[in-house]
Formats: structure tokens, sequence, C-alpha cells
């Protein structure tokens, strides 16, 4: 747990010692709000000589009694936090971010990078190579938009050495865009090649929006990056994967597991789900995969933790978590239905989880941003079932978002160790209800459309059940102008928000400048594009997983209501990009329908 003057020890790489077998967390610990001032941030090494069941302090990787300078450089290294650590030819190779005194993250006054170190030990103290292998002032913005480097893995490779290291969008582009991005060395010190985009928002095909990579590992000739979500619930993780020897072909990655890779439970020391960049790990001689992975505790501490589980064993033999940290969560089965019957059973260990019935308004983030959550036009026209530790409520929700309570009361869940059996009916004009074998009835229309489940902040539930009987209807799922928007990182500013009928959900938006590009990340086998028409929208190209599959023409003498402009049947059912570039004139942006 972090402690003053660096509360927030929210980073870490786990390395597995090859000599003595012992284990080392190398964690990076932050003045809190990574306030980089005269507090530095630093590199802390511990070690456990018994697999992790016990901890001991070693120190600094780096002497705290002499001064870091790199040659010719008048203003000395004053942070060093995020590490990671390779061992070969009987050396303990490092490569590190690093930061001048006086640095703030607009890169206004001082510069950071990428360094390399080395050690005879694991336990330092590290020696830092006399120039850096990358100083963000002299990096060249990749795609005119990524020019910070920082957080980076080292790779031994057959012949060479490989850093993969986040790269974030500058300060002037206005954009809120991470990528992952590759260089080489015959060295470990470098000189290494140019950094290569890698994975990014940038590419025409799939890429889940918004994720840090940091630390990448190794295992059986792979390369493994798992990514976390910097929206404001950072509960949903994806694992990136290349063979080594080609991980610097964008071609070569791969996802290897997309969400359900790592789920919070309801613990006051990792209140804020995995927060910093994401999970360290290794695979171990009994093949399992060892964790650590950082939070932020109720008291706004860093706090760094460990877990495990089998290689070969991604997923639990049956039910799902259902869990939500700082904001909301909220998932959906992807047919829509007219109900007849649901079966849950769960526990809900802690908050509120609401069961969402006949949804029929669209998916997507409140703003295309880190920090992002959930939109408010999603629980709209639908009912919701809600259920915390001791009430429940069934609630109708209208066009407008307004709330209206159809019935209400206690249950018993809380004195039985939170755990819920749920039934829910509809016929002949009424809601049956039925929790752990209480019984209510009220009135109400019959719900048609999506069903979903909504955890409100700071929830979580273990579900055993969940069991849905109804007519199917085969709606789809739209996606909201801001998951495009926020799919192709772009500058929030460069876009204004329209209010207005023509817009499917009376909700759009539409470019300030003309070369604006947009991307849904989406997954099914049929993909409808809807937007209105009107004198102030212009040309675009549609992209569909790469490739040009057609020109719209949205502009139009008077203004007309959306419709489908594009679509596409008969895909793959499987992860999906569908891209607009402006092609002359504003771009004008409505939903997208997946199913």
């Amino acid at each position: 747990c972090g402690k003053s003057p660096r509360e927030w020890a929210v980073n870490g790489f786990l390395f597995w010692d090859p000599v003595s077998e012992d284990w080392y967390a190398y964690i990076g610990e932050y003045p809190q709000s990574y306030a980089m001032g005269d507090i530095t941030a630093r590199c802390w090494i511990l070690r456990s000589v018994n697999a992790g069941d016990s901890w001991e302090t070693i120190g600094p990787a780096f002497s705290a009694h002499r001064a870091i300078h790199f040659e010719d450089d008048p203003i000395s290294v004053a942070h060093y936090p995020d590490v990671s650590v390779v061992y070969y030819g009987g050396l303990y190779h490092m490569v590190l971010d690093w930061c001048h005194a006086g640095f703030n993250w607009d890169l206004e006054k001082a510069d950071s990078g990428t360094a390399y170190a080395w050690a005879v030990s694991p336990e330092g103290p590290f020696t830092i190579a006399s120039k850096p292998i990358i100083r963000n002032h002299e990096l060249r913005p990749l795609a005119d938009k990524y020019g910070r480097m920082y957080a980076s893995t080292l790779v031994r490779r057959e012949n060479d050495w490989l850093v993969l290291s986040i790269n974030d969008a500058v300060s002037t582009c206005g954009a809120f865009a991470w990528s992952l991005c590759g260089m080489t060395a015959a060295e470990p010190e470098g000189p290494y090649s140019a950094p290569k985009l890698l994975l990014s928002p940038e590419t025409n095909t799939y890429f889940p929006p918004i994720v840090e990579h940091f630390p990448a590992f190794v295992n059986d000739g792979y390369v493994f990056a798992p990514a976390t979500s910097v929206a404001r619930n950072r509960s949903f993780q994806c694992v990136f994967r290349a063979p080594i020897e080609a991980a610097m072909s964008p071609e070569s990655w791969e996802i290897h597991q997309h969400g359900s890779v790592w789920h919070g439970i309801a613990l006051a020391a990792e209140e804020k789900g995995i927060w910093g960049q994401t999970f360290s790990g290794f695979v171990d001689g009994e093949n399992h995969l060892q964790l650590l992975f950082p939070s932020l505790d109720d008291r706004n501490r860093g706090t760094i933790h460990l877990a495990e589980r089998p290689w070969s064993k991604p997923y639990r033999d049956s039910g799902f978590w259902f869990t939500s940290h700082t904001g909301p969560a909220f998932t959906v089965l992807r047919q829509g239905s007219e109900l007849a019957a649901l079966d849950a059973s769960f526990e809900l260990r802690q908050g509120t989880v609401s069961i969402v019935l006949g949804m029929q308004g669209p998916i997507g983030p409140d703003k295309p941003t880190s920090d992002s959550s959930l939109h408010s036009h999603m629980l709209r026209d639908c009912f919701e079932f809600v259920l915390d530790e001791t009430q429940w409520q069934l609630r109708a929700i209208d066009e407008e978002g307004v709330r209206q309570t159809l019935a209400g009361g206690d249950h018993t869940g809380k004195s039985n160790g939170g755990r819920l059996a749920v039934l829910l009916s509809f016929s002949s004009g009424q809601w049956h209800m039925g929790i752990n074998g209480e019984t209510w009835t009220a009135p109400s229309s019959p719900p048609q459309g999506l069903v979903g489940l909504w955890a409100a902040p700071n929830s979580n539930a273990l579900f055993h059940r969940f069991i849905l009987n109804g007519k199917p209807h085969n709606t789809g799922i739209p996606w909201l102008y801001t998951e495009a928007l926020l799919g192709a990182g772009v500058n929030p500013q460069d876009w204004e928000v329209i209010c207005h009928s023509h817009f499917r959900f009376d909700i759009g938006a539409r470019s300030l400048t003309n070369r604006a590009r947009a991307k849904w990340n989406v997954y099914g086998s049929a993909v409808d594009l809807w937007s209105p028409r009107g004198p102030a929208f212009g040309r675009c190209r549609v992209y569909l997983d790469g490739q040009s599959v057609a020109e719209l023409d949205l502009s139009s003498p008077t203004g007309h209501p959306s419709s489908v402009v594009f679509g596409r049947r008969g895909l793959q059912d499987t992860f999906h990009a569908v891209v607009l570039e402006a092609l002359e004139g504003p771009l004008v942006l409505d939903s997208l329908t997946v199913s």
C-alpha cells in the first residue's frame, strides 16, 4: 500500500529470477494524483523467496545518493517509476521511464522518455546508460498524434531486442488516445529503430477503445500485451498477442482474450478496480499464470495485489461475475426478445444491480475521453428491476429517461448471505415477480427489446444462473455516435453535438473540420449505418474491416430524418470495425446497429 509522500503505488512488474528462482516486484511509486513535482516518482524493489507468500523490502532500484545525468545533459533525471527486467547473458537488463526534474504532463518544462539500465543482481542498484533510448522532445509524433512514449517492456528475441511502449496522444492535438508501439536494437542499450505503431485506433480494423498497455509478458513463443480500459469503470481488459519474432509486424497481432480477463471483488483495498496500467505476470513451471496488479483503495492510496490461475483455464466452469467500480457497468444479451420469463440466481455481494428489460436505447459512452462513463440515453423506454442489499423496485423508464416506480418492497437477500433467486414473467398485462419465494404482481405493458444488466458504481454480484424465455426479436444493438468518436481517438473540440429530431435518438454530432474520421468497433454478423441528410453535411467514405466499401453523399438541400444509408449482412460473427472518413464537407454521425 502506498505511503506518504508517494501514496500512489499504482504500477508494477513481476519478475521471476531464473538464477535464484526468487520473485521480484518492481513497484512504480508516485506522489498522489501523479503530481510530479519536488517528490520524485521512483521504482521500489520487493523480493519473495517463497513464491509470493511473503515479501521483504530491498529498496530503490537506483542509488538515492547519486544524481543521474545523461551524457551532455545538464538537467538531472528526477523520476524513474516504471520498469521491466530481463535476465540474459549473466546480466539483468532493464528499460525504464525517466523524467527530468521540473517535468510536467504537457512536456512544457522538461523532457521525458525511455532509458536502459543494467545490474549484476535483480536487486540492483541498476546503472543507467549514458544516453537515453528515447527523448520525447525529439520524438516525431506517430500518425501526427502519438508523441509521448512511456511504460516500456523489454523482450529478448532470437537475434535482437524488442521494446514495446505505450505512446499517448500529445496534448497539442487534444485527442484522448493510446497506442502500443515497438522498436528493436541489436544491443539492449540501443541504438533502437524508429518507433512503429503496432496497435492503435488509427487502423481501420477492430481495436477496442480506450485501452492502455503495460507491461507485456512472454510465453510459449508469443509476447502477450494486456490492456486495461481507462474509462471511469476500468473492469474491461483485452489481451493481445503476437509471435515474438514477428511482433514488429502490426498484422501479426491478434486478440487472445477479449473481456472476462479480470474481475474485481468487493474489497476496500481494490475499490477502483485495476488502476494504473494493467496486470504484470509470468507463466510458472506448473503452467500457472502468476499476476501482480495495481489498484486504488477507499482512501485513494495505491495498492499492489497478487493473483493466479491455470494458464490453460481462463474462464470459470459456470456462472459469471458482474462488477463495477468508480463508474457504472453494463452488459447486454445480443438477442432481443418479447419477454415471457426470466430466471436468475445470484449473490449480491455489494451495491445495486438492475436487470434491464425491453431496452430500446443506444449503447455508448457519455463522452469520447478518458474517465468516460455510460450515456444517459441508454436507459430510456425500458423497464428496470432494481435490487440492492435489502430492497427491490420495478420501474418503467420513458423516452425522456423519467422513472416511474411500479412496485417495490423489501427482500430477504441480506439475511440469506446476499443470495437472490429472482423469477420474472409477464402475462395478461401483469408483471409477476418472485424473490426468494416471495411473490408480487404489477400491471404494465409487455417488455420488448434488449435484455441487459446494469451495476451502479461499486457493485459486485456473482451470477449462477440467468435464463431468458421469450419470442426472439432480431432488432440488433444500436451504438451511439459517441462510441465512434471514442473509437477513433478524436479531439472532442473538433466536433459539435447536435440535438435534433432528425437523428434516430434525437442526438448526434457533426465535425468542425473537413478531415474528420470516426470508428465503431463492434461484434456481430450484420451492420446498419444510420444517418440524417441535410445541407450542413458532406460526403464520406465507409470502410468495413479495412476495406473501402462505399461512398456516401449525406448532403441535401433540405433536412431528412435518419435512415439506413449503408448496410451489410452475412459477415462472420466476430469483431468488426466500421470507419467513416470525410471526403468533402463536415462528417455527420448518428448511430450504428449491429446484429
